[in-house]
C-alpha cells in the first residue's frame, strides 16, 4: 500500500470518525430537547403559512427521537380561537421508520376545546382554514401504500367542542364532551380497530352514550366487527357482522336491543316513545340470503321474513312484512294517531336493475283502524314487468267504497297511463269527523294520456258524479271534462250544481299564445253549508262572472261582482257592485326557480307592470254599529303611478277623499286631499251627551316612504265645528317633515271648556323640542252641554320632551283644584314628573300630593307618594293622614330584574289609634315568570300581626305560609269602610304545599266573639284541607249558650294552581253534615232590605248528605217554631208561625206550615219529589194552602180577611193547579196608596172624558212599560201550569178615599192555559159614590166584566148621578154613563135622561146651570150664586174632614154627610156591616135655617143579602116604616 493509499485511508478514518462523532453529537443534543424550541417555531411557520389560521404552540418537552410532550397549542382563525389544546404527549419508535413501520407506542391528548361555527352561506369555520388554490395541481396517480402503521394506545380525555349551526333544524348539537381509548394498526389490504371505550355527551339536542366498544378490521374489502356495544342509560345494543364491500348481498349481519328504550334519543328522534323488542339477523346459506327482521312491544308487531336467492348471478327475491295491532297513539303519545294496523304486505320479483327487474305487490290489511276511521279488506296488487306497471287498489271503508285500476307503459320515457277510479257512498261526516258533512257522494274519475311534465302533457281527464248528496242537499250537476294536448288545452265545461252554489268554467287555448277563459259563480241560501265546514253562516245573494284572455305573457282579466245582500255576523252588504280589470304577465306570475331571490325578483317585475283598476260601488255596508252608506270607490295603477277616490256617508261623518301616488316602486310620491262633515260623536259612540258636528278638512302631500329620504307635509283644518253643542273656536295642526328634519306648527284646540296646544321641532336622532299644554277654562259650560252636575274640573297640564334620541329628557306637571267627580271632593292635585332615556337607560322622578279628600263621609286630608326611579330599581315613599287616628307611611323599593321584586323598609300605620309597624332590610315579594316569592313579610301590632313567608308557584313546588294573629275587626269597623259594625278577634292559619299541579292546602280560620251589627255570638271556628284531590271542611257557630251552626263535608275536587279548577264527576262520593239548632232569626233583622219588616223565630235543621253526587242520599228534617212576621206598614201581623218537614233522598216532606193572623189561620202542607237531586229536577209536587178568616192585611192602606183553598199538584210536564179564595171583607185606601206610589194628581177637577181618556193611556203606558222592561222569563214549571181558582168578592168590599167611597162586590175566576192567567168575571159596584167639583155623584150602577186576555182591557158600565136643583127650583138629575172597553170608554151625558154636551154637564155640576145659561144678561144673578158656589165648596171640604175624622175613629164602614144648594139643608148618613150580609144604616136630617123645619128627621134602615139578586131591607122611618123584598137583576 502506498503512502498516497494510506493517507487517503487515513483522512477518509479521520472524516468518518468526525462525521460519526457529529451525528452523534447531533443525536445527543436532539435527545436533551435543545432543538425542541426550533421545531416548535418551525412547525408554527410551516402552519401559519400553509393555513388561514394562527397556530401558537407554548413548548415542547421531551426527546424528540423517543416521546414528546407539547404543552398548550391554540390554532386562532379570524381572532378567535379555533381550538385549544391543553397537552399532546406522544411516544414512539422512530428507528422502526428504517423497517417501514410508523410505531406510535401512546398518544395522549388532554384538556381539547374546539369551538365551530357556521356562516350564513352554511360553510363551517373549519373548511376556511386551508386557502382555495387558485391553480389546482392536476391529480397524479398514488403509488401503492406500503407502509405499515400502529398505534397501539390512543386515548382522548376532556375534549369539549362547542358549535354554533346556521341551520337549526339540523340535529346538530351545541355541545359534545366525550372521552376514548383506542388500539389502530394499518397496512396493506389491512386495518384493525379496537375501541376500548368511548363516552360522548351532548346537549341541545342531549344524547348520552355511556360506553361503545368493540374490535373492527377491514381485510380484503371485507368489514368485519365483534363483541360491539352501545350502552344507554336505559338501552343495550349488541352486534356482530362482516360486510364485503364488494358484494353487499353477500353480507351477514347480527343485532339486537332487548329492550330499545326511544326515552334515550327522544330529543334526537322527538315524537317517538316505548320499549320495543329489536332484533335484527341477515345470514347467507350457500347462495341464498335470509332477513328475520322484528320489533315487538307487547301485543304490538312488526315482523318481515325475505329471502334473496341466486345473489351471485340475477338475483330472485321474496319478502313478507307481517302487522299485528300497532297503535300509533302508544308510539306517538298523540290521540290523534289512536290506529289499530293489522295485516300483511308482500313483496317478490327477480333482478334488481329497476329497468328491468318484474316485481310483484300484494298488501292485505282486514282490519286497519286509525283515530274514527275503518278500512276492511283493502287489497293492493301491483304489478310491474320492466317498463309495464299495473296496479288495482280495493277498499271497503266506513266512509266509502274503493275501486282503483291504473295501467302505465314506458315507466322510464313518456309514460302512457290510463286510470279509472271510482268512489261510491262517500260519506264526509265519517271522514272527517264532522256530522254536520253528511254526505253520500258517487264520483267516477278517468284519465288518459302520457307525460307529466307540463308542455308535453296529453291526457283527457273526465269526472262525472251521479246520485249525490252534499249537506243534505241534492247535487244536481258535478262534472269535468279536460282535454290537454301538450301547450293546447280545452274545458268543454267544468259543472256545480246544487240549491246553494252554482259554479261553471269553460274556455280553451294555448297557454303561451292565447287562452280564454270563462267562470261563473251564483250562490244564494249558503248559510248550511258554511254551517257544516265550521264557518260563520252567511245570508249571502250575489254573483261573480271573471274572464281571462291573451297569450300568457299579456293576460287580460275582467270580473264583475254583484252582491244583492250578505250577512256575516255584525257585517251587512247590500247592493253592492265591483269591477275588476287587470293586465299582467303570467311568465312573471309562474317563473320556475330554485333562488328565493330570483323569484323575489319576478314578483317585483309582475308588480310593476301590473295594470290593475277597480270600481266599487255599495249603497250599504254595516259593521256593528258603525256603516258606510252610499260608497264609491276607484284605484287605478298603471306601471309605477296610481290614483283613486272614495265618497261615502259613514257613522264618522261625510267622507270625500282622493289622491294621487306616482313612482311607487322608487320614491313615492304622492297628494291626498280629504274631508270629513257632519261627524256626531254620540252616534259613534251611542251616547246622546256626546253630540258633535265636526267638519275637518285634511291634505297631506310628499315624497319618499323611508324616515332618511322622506319629505312631507300634513294639515288639518276645522271649519264651523262644534262639541257638546259648544262651539270649537281653533282645531288646526301643522306638520312638515323633511329628511328627518320636523316642525309641528299651531297644532291647536280651542273650545269653551278646555284649550290644548302642541308646538315643536327637531330631529328625531339629534335634537327634540315638543311642548304640550291642556287647560280647562270653563267646566261648567261642559256640564251644562252634558246636563250633568257632578263633574268639576280646574286643572293644568304641561309636558315637554326634548334633547336626542339617545338622550330624550321628559317633564310633566299637573295641577288640578278643586275636583269633583260623583262623591268624590279633591281640592287640590299637584305632581310632576322627569325621565331622562340615555342609551338604554333611564332615570327619573314622580311626585303626587292630593290634598284635602272627600270620599262620602271619609276625609282624607293628604296624600302624598313620591318615587326615584333608573332601569334598575325605584325608590318609593308613600304617606296618607286622615286624622290623628288614622295615618301612615310605607317606604319601599322596587328592583326592575329578569324578575322584579319589592321589599318594604319601613312600615307605619295608624289605623284607630293602634300602630301597625312592619319592614327591614331582608324582606321582599319577588315575582318570577311562574311564581311570587314572598320572603320575611311581616306587620304587626302590640297585639296583631299579619305574616306571610315562602312561595307560591304556577308551575312548581309550592311552599307559603301566612298567618293573621289577634287581628281586631273593630279597627276595620273604625275607618267606616262597611255599612255595617263589626268587631270580633281573627286568628287564620294558611299552609300551601305541595306542587303548582298538585297541591296541598291546610286553613285554619277561628273568630272569637264576633259581631255584625245586631248579631252577636262566642266563637266561629273553620278548617278547610285540601290533599290527594279530596277537600274536607268542618266548621261550627257558637253562641254564647248553644252551638247553633256545625257544617261537614267532603268533597272529591281536582284542584291545580295552573290549570282550572275541574269540579266533581257525577259519580264521586260526597259527604256532608250540616246542624242548626234553634238559631233565632230576630238577629238578622237589621239586614232585611225592607223597612218595617220585623220576622221572629227559632230555626232548626240537620241534614246529612251520602253517597254520589249524582244520586245523594239525603236525611234530615227542618223546623221553624215561635215565629212572627210584622210589616206595619201593610198591616202583617203574622204569628204563632210553625213549620215541620223533612227530607227523605229525593222527597221533600212539608208536614205543615201554620200561620196566625186575627181571628184566624193560614196552614200549607204537602210534598216535593225529585227526579234528580244533581240538576234539580222535580219530578212530582203536591202542596194545599187552606185558611179561615184569615186577616191578611190590617193597615190604614189595606184591610183584607180571606177564606183560601188551593191546591197545586202533578209532574213537571203536566202541572194543575185548582181552588178558591174568598175575601169576606176588605178596604183600599185610595188616599193613601195614591202617595204611597207617587201617584196624586194636583187636578183632580179635569173634565171626566179627559180624566177617562188620559187614565186609560197611563194605564195602557205602564203596562207594555212592564210588559217589556220587568217581565221575566217564567220558569218550565210556570208554563205549563194548567188550571182555574175563584175569587169571590160576597160584599163588604169597599174603595174610599177624600172624593169617593163604594163598595165593590163579584166573582173572578182565574183559568191558566198556557203562560197567560186569563180573568173573567163581573164585580159590581153595590153602593157608593164619587165627587168631584165639590159635588157628589151618587154610583146607580156600576160593573166591571173581565173577558181575560193578555191585556187586561175589561168591559165597564158605569152609571153615575148627581141631583140638584136648577135657577127655577127645579129637581134635575145630571146622568154620566161610562160604558165599553176601558181603554176606549164611551162617555155620554145625560140630564133628565136626554143626552147633553160634556160642556154643559161640567156647566150643570158647577154652576147648576147650563152653558146657554151663563151670558151677560145674568150678571147680577151670577154674583149671587158665586157665593152660593163658594160657601158650597167650603162646606164640602169642611164635611170632608169630620167624615174622615169620625170614620177613621168610629170604625165605620160609611159615613156621608151632604147638602143641598147653598146648604140651607143637610144630612149625616152612617153604615156598618154588621155580618158580611148584615148592613145598618143610620140618617139624620138636619137644617141650617131655623125657618125650615124637617117632618122625618130621622131613618133606620136594615139590609140583609139572602143572594146575590135577593135583598131584605127593613126601614124606620115614622110613617115610612116596613119591610121589602128586593130583587134585582142586570142585563145588557
Amino acid at each position: 500500500m502506498s503512502t498516497r493509499m494510506k493517507r487517503i485511508f487515513k483522512i477518509a478514518g479521520i472524516t468518518s470518525a468526525g462525521i460519526i462523532i457529529l451525528l452523534g453529537l447531533l443525536l445527543f443534543l436532539l435527545s436533551t430537547g435543545l432543538f425542541n424550541n426550533w421545531i416548535s417555531e418551525t412547525i408554527c411557520s410551516t402552519a401559519n403559512q400553509q393555513l388561514n389560521a394562527k397556530l401558537s404552540i407554548e413548548k415542547i418537552e421531551g426527546n424528540p427521537l423517543s416521546h414528546l410532550q407539547i404543552k398548550k397549542i391554540i390554532l386562532e382563525h379570524n381572532n378567535g380561537k379555533l381550538l385549544e389544546l391543553d397537552e399532546l404527549e406522544i411516544t414512539y419508535n422512530i428507528w422502526k421508520i428504517i423497517a417501514g413501520k410508523l410505531e406510535i407506542t401512546s398518544l395522549e391528548l388532554n384538556g381539547t376545546s374546539v369551538f365551530l361555527q357556521q356562516d350564513k352561506k352554511g360553510i363551517w369555520n373549519l373548511e376556511k382554514l386551508i386557502p382555495i388554490a387558485e391553480n389546482p395541481e392536476p391529480n397524479v396517480p398514488s403509488s401503492p401504500f406500503s407502509w405499515k402503521i400502529e398505534l397501539k394506545d390512543f386515548s382522548v380525555k376532556n375534549f369539549e367542542a362547542n358549535i354554533i349551526a346556521n341551520d337549526s333544524t339540523k340535529l346538530i348539537p351545541r355541545k359534545v364532551k366525550l372521552s376514548t381509548s383506542l388500539g389502530f394498526e394499518f397496512a396493506a389490504n389491512l386495518m384493525q380497530l379496537n375501541l376500548h371505550q368511548l363516552e360522548i355527551n351532548t346537549q341541545k339536542p342531549s344524547l348520552e352514550i355511556k360506553d361503545i366498544h368493540f374490535q373492527a378490521s377491514l381485510i380484503d374489502s371485507v368489514f368485519s366487527w365483534t363483541n360491539f356495544q352501545i350502552q344507554l342509560p336505559k338501552s343495550t345494543i349488541h352486534s356482530k357482522g362482516s360486510l364485503p364491500l364488494n358484494q353487499l348481498l353477500q353480507s351477514e349481519i347480527s343485532l339486537q336491543a332487548n329492550p330499545f328504550d326511544f326515552e334515550d334519543i327522544k330529543e334526537w328522534v322527538s315524537g317517538i316513545h316505548g320499549k320495543p323488542q329489536l332484533n335484527l339477523e341477515i345470514a347467507k346459506k350457500e347462495n341464498t340470503s335470509h332477513l328475520d327482521f322484528s320489533i315487538q312491544q307487547e301485543n304490538q308487531t312488526i315482523k318481515m321474513l325475505g329471502e334473496m336467492k341466486d345473489i351471485d348471478g340475477l338475483p330472485s327475491f321474496h319478502f313478507l312484512l307481517h302487522a299485528d295491532s300497532l297503535n300509533g297513539e302508544y308510539w306517538t303519545h298523540r290521540a290523534d294517531l289512536k290506529s289499530n294496523i293489522k295485516g300483511e304486505f308482500e313483496l317478490s320479483g327477480k333482478g334488481l336493475d329497476y329497468k328491468e327487474n318484474t316485481i310483484h305487490a300484494e298488501a292485505k290489511f282486514a282490519d286497519l283502524r286509525y283515530k274514527n276511521y275503518e278500512l276492511d279488506n283493502f287489497i293492493l296488487f301491483l304489478d310491474k314487468n320492466k317498463d309495464e306497471l299495473d296496479v288495482t287498489a280495493k277498499a271497503s271503508t266506513i266512509f266509502g267504497k274503493l275501486d282503483t285500476k291504473i295501467h302505465l307503459k314506458k315507466l322510464f320515457e313518456t309514460a302512457n297511463y290510463n286510470a279509472d277510479v271510482k268512489i261510491a257512498n262517500l260519506d264526509l261526516s265519517k271522514l272527517s269527523g264532522n256530522q254536520k258533512l253528511k254526505s253520500n257522494l258517487n264520483l267516477n274519475l278517468q284519465a288518459i294520456g302520457q307525460g307529466f311534465t307540463p308542455g308535453e302533457l296529453q291526457t283527457k281527464i273526465q269526472l262525472q258524479a251521479s246520485k249525490s248528496v252534499l249537506f243534505k242537499q241534492a247535487i244536481t250537476n258535478l262534472s269535468a271534462n279536460i282535454l290537454i294536448d301538450k301547450k293546447e288545452y280545452q274545458i268543454p265545461k267544468i259543472n256545480f250544481e246544487a240549491p246553494y252554489l252554482m259554479a261553471m268554467l269553460s274556455g280553451k287555448g294555448n297557454y303561451s299564445e292565447n287562452n280564454q277563459l270563462h267562470l261563473e259563480l251564483k250562490s244564494k241560501n249558503i248559510a248550511a253549508p258554511l254551517l257544516a265546514l265550521g264557518l260563520q253562516p252567511i245570508d249571502f245573494d250575489g254573483e261573480i262572472t271573471s274572464d281571462l284572455s291573451g297569450p300568457l305573457n299579456a293576460l287580460d282579466f275582467k270580473s264583475d261582482i254583484t252582491i244583492a245582500d250578505a250577512k256575516l255576523d255584525s257585517l251587512v252588504l247590500q247592493n253592492l257592485k265591483a269591477s275588476i280589470h287587470a293586465r299582467f304577465s303570467g311568465t312573471d306570475l309562474f317563473v320556475e326557480s330554485d333562488s328565493v331571490s330570483k323569484k323575489e325578483a319576478s314578483t317585483d317585475i309582475l308588480l310593476k307592470n301590473l295594470y290593475l283598476s277597480t270600481k266599487v260601488d255599495a249603497a250599504y255596508i254595516a259593521f256593528e254599529k258603525y256603516y258606510l252608506a252610499n260608497t264609491d270607490f276607484t284605484f287605478e295603477k298603471n306601471k309605477e303611478n296610481s290614483s283613486g277616490s272614495l265618497t261615502s256617508s259613514t257613522i264618522l261623518g261625510n267622507l270625500k277623499s282622493k289622491f294621487t301616488i306616482n313612482n311607487l316602486f322608487t320614491i313615492p310620491v304622492y297628494k291626498i286631499e280629504s274631508s270629513l262633515k257632519n261627524t256626531d260623536l254620540s252616534q259613534i259612540t251611542k251616547n246622546e251627551k256626546f253630540r258633535s258636528n265636526l267638519n275637518l278638512e285634511i291634505a297631506a302631500n310628499g315624497t319618499g316612504i323611508q324616515p332618511e329620504l322622506m319629505n312631507a307635509n300634513l294639515e288639518i283644518r276645522s271649519n264651523e265645528s262644534s262639541l257638546f253643542d259648544l262651539p270649537v273656536d281653533n282645531f288646526e295642526a301643522n306638520i312638515n317633515y323633511n329628511k328627518g328634519e320636523y316642525q309641528v306648527n299651531g297644532f291647536q284646540i280651542e273650545t269653551p271648556f278646555v284649550v290644548a296646544s302642541l308646538i315643536g321641532n327637531g330631529n328625531w336622532k339629534k335634537k327634540n323640542q315638543l311642548e304640550l299644554s291642556i287647560e280647562t277654562t270653563d267646566i261648567q259650560q261642559l256640564n251644562t252641554a252634558l246636563e250633568t252636575e257632578n263633574v268639576q274640573l280646574t286643572g293644568q297640564l304641561n309636558a315637554k320632551l326634548k334633547g336626542p334620541a339617545d338622550s330624550l329628557h321628559f317633564l310633566t306637571t299637573i295641577n288640578v283644584e278643586k275636583l269633583k267627580l260623583d262623591t268624590i271632593n279633591i281640592q287640590k292635585i299637584a305632581a310632576d314628573a322627569s325621565i331622562h332615556f340615555a342609551d338604554t337607560s333611564y332615570a327619573g322622578f314622580l311626585n303626587i300630593l292630593v290634598n284635602d279628600t272627600k270620599i262620602h263621609d271619609f276625609d282624607l286630608q293628604e296624600l302624598q307618594f313620591k318615587s326615584k326611579f333608573n332601569q334598575q330599581k325605584a325608590s318609593n315613599s308613600f304617606s296618607f293622614y286622615a286624622s290623628d287616628s288614622l295615618h301612615g307611611k310605607i317606604i319601599s323599593e322596587i328592583k326592575f330584574h329578569k324578575d322584579p321584586s319589592i321589599s318594604f323598609s319601613n312600615i307605619l300605620l295608624n289605623l284607630n289609634q293602634h300602630i301597625w309597624t312592619g319592614g327591614n332590610d331582608h324582606n321582599y315579594i319577588r315575582f318570577g315568570r311562574d311564581s311570587i316569592e314572598i320572603h320575611q313579610f311581616e306587620v304587626h301590632s302590640k297585639e296583631s300581626a299579619l305574616k306571610a313567608n315562602g312561595i307560591f308557584s304556577f308551575n312548581g313546588t309550592e311552599d307559603l305560609q301566612v298567618e293573621l294573629r289577634d287581628i281586631n275587626l273593630i279597627n276595620i269597623s273604625g275607618l267606616k269602610l262597611l255599612p255595617y259594625q263589626i268587631s270580633g278577634k281573627v286568628n287564620a292559619l294558611l299552609h300551601l304545599t305541595g306542587t303548582a299541579n298538585k297541591p296541598n292546602i291546610n286553613t285554619l280560620v277561628t273568630i272569637n266573639n264576633p259581631e255584625i251589627d245586631s248579631l252577636r255570638f262566642s266563637k266561629f271556628h273553620s278548617e278547610i284541607n285540601y290533599s290527594n284531590d279530596q277537600l274536607h271542611l268542618e266548621s261550627y257557630l257558637n253562641g254564647y249558650a248553644t252551638q247553633l251552626i256545625n257544617a261537614k263535608l267532603d268533597l272529591p275536587v281536582q284542584f291545580s294552581i295552573n290549570q282550572k279548577l275541574l269540579l266533581p264527576k257525577e259519580d264521586n262520593s260526597i259527604h256532608a253534615i250540616v246542624k242548626i239548632d234553634q238559631l233565632d232569626i230576630n238577629k238578622f233583622n237589621r239586614f232585611i232590605p225592607v223597612t218595617g219588616v220585623v220576622a221572629n223565630g227559632l230555626l232548626s235543621a240537620q241534614v246529612k248528605i251520602d253517597n254520589k253526587i249524582n244520586d245523594p242520599h239525603i236525611i234530615g228534617k227542618i223546623d221553624f217554631s215561635k215565629g212572627a212576621l210584622q210589616y206595619k206598614k201593610l198591616g202583617i201581623n203574622y204569628s204563632n208561625i210553625e213549620m215541620h218537614s223533612s227530607l227523605n233522598n229525593k222527597l221533600f216532606q212539608l208536614d205543615s206550615i201554620h200561620i196566625n193572623a186575627g181571628k184566624g189561620k193560614l196552614q200549607l202542607k204537602g210534598t216535593a219529589e225529585m227526579e234528580s237531586l244533581f240538576d234539580g229536577t222535580l219530578k212530582n209536587i203536591d202542596l194545599k194552602l187552606s185558611g179561615q178568616n184569615f186577616r191578611a192585611f190590617d193597615s190604614e192602606l189595606l184591610k183584607a180577611v180571606i177564606n183560601t183553598n188551593l191546591s197545586i199538584n202533578g209532574t213537571p210536564e203536566s202541572p194543575t193547579f185548582n181552588g178558591k179564595v174568598a175575601i169576606l171583607n176588605s178596604t183600599l185606601n185610595t188616599d193613601i196608596f195614591l202617595k204611597e206610589f207617587n201617584r196624586v194628581y194636583d187636578d183632580s177637577n179635569q173634565p171626566l172624558l179627559v180624566t177617562a181618556r188620559k187614565n186609560a193611556e197611563n194605564l195602557k203606558v205602564q203596562y207594555v212599560v212592564k210588559k217589556d222592561t220587568t217581565q221575566k222569563e217564567p220558569p218550565n214549571i210556570y208554563k205549563k201550569l194548567k188550571g182555574n181558582f175563584d175569587i169571590e168578592i160576597p160584599r163588604n168590599t169597599w174603595v174610599k178615599g177624600k172624593n169617593m167611597n163604594f163598595e165593590l162586590a163579584g166573582s173572578i175566576k182565574a183559568i191558566k192555559e198556557n203562560e197567560q192567567i186569563d180573568f173573567f168575571g163581573t164585580m159590581n159596584v153595590k153602593r157608593g159614590y164619587y165627587k168631584i167639583y165639590g159635588r157628589r155623584l151618587e154610583f146607580e150602577e156600576g160593573e166591571i166584566t173581565l173577558t181575560g186576555g193578555a191585556s187586561l182591557n175589561p168591559i165597564v158600565n158605569f152609571t153615575i148621578a148627581y141631583k140638584f136643583r136648577d135657577p127655577d127650583n127645579q129637581l134635575r138629575k145630571l146622568t154620566v154613563n161610562v160604558t165599553g172597553r176601558i181603554y176606549q170608554p164611551e162617555v155620554q151625558f145625560f140630564l133628565d135622561e136626554n143626552s147633553i154636551e160634556e160642556k154643559d154637564a161640567i156647566s150643570y155640576l158647577i154652576f147648576n146651570k147650563s152653558t146657554n145659561q151663563l151670558d151677560t144678561q145674568e150678571n147680577s144673578s151670577m154674583k149671587s150664586s158665586n157665593l152660593d158656589i163658594a160657601k158650597d165648596f167650603a162646606i164640602g171640604q169642611f164635611s170632608n174632614v169630620v167624615k174622615d175624622a169620625l170614620q177613621s175613629s168610629l170604625g165605620l164602614d160609611v159615613i156621608e154627610i151632604t147638602g143641598n144648594t147653598g146648604w140651607t139643608q143637610g144630612s149625616v148618613s152612617v153604615g156598618k156591616y154588621i155580618t158580611n150580609n148584615l148592613y145598618l144604616n143610620y140618617e139624620r136630617t138636619f137644617t141650617i135655617d131655623k125657618k125650615d123645619k124637617i117632618i122625618e128627621p130621622e131613618k133606620i134602615s136594615m139590609e140583609y143579602q139572602f143572594y146575590r139578586s135577593l135583598f131584605l131591607q127593613a126601614t124606620n122611618q115614622s110613617t115610612n116604616s116596613g119591610f121589602d123584598f128586593i130583587i134585582k137583576w142586570t142585563w145588557k
